[in-house]
């Protein structure tokens, strides 16, 4: 299982061989929140010439793919794989994921680390 960070959040996402991503986005904001995913793919295409699926180029994309996700559509009724006992939970998980992640937001996309530090 390969470990990002993203912002102050911290994603964990392992590649499977039936060619999806799952793991989980985790943020620390006085309480601990989390969107566990399943079933997180990349684009058709792959990610280019070289790349291979379990590479650390392909998980450092996957991971800002995770955040997008979980910061907007875990918010949303057609979320990826949640499992939520409560609207609100939601909707609180994903303004936990936004908040945490915008100082890494880049107009290429997000700063992503392979390291706390």
């Amino acid at each position: 299982m390969a470990r990002r960070y993203i912002g102050n959040a911290t994603i964990y996402i392992q590649y499977h061989d039936d060619g999806d991503y799952r793991g989980s986005v985790v943020v620390f904001d006085g309480y601990h929140k989390a969107w566990k995913f399943r079933d997180l793919r990349p684009a058709v295409v792959g990610f280019g010439p070289g790349i291979a699926y379990d590479s650390s180029e392909a998980y450092d994309q996957m991971a800002q793919t995770a955040v997008n996700f979980g910061s907007y559509y875990s918010a949303s009724k057609t979320a990826c794989n949640l499992h939520f006992k409560h609207e609100e939970e939601k909707e609180e998980v994903a303004a936990a994921i936004r908040e945490a992640t915008v100082i890494a937001l880049r107009e290429d996309g997000y700063e992503v680390r392979r390291s706390r530090t």
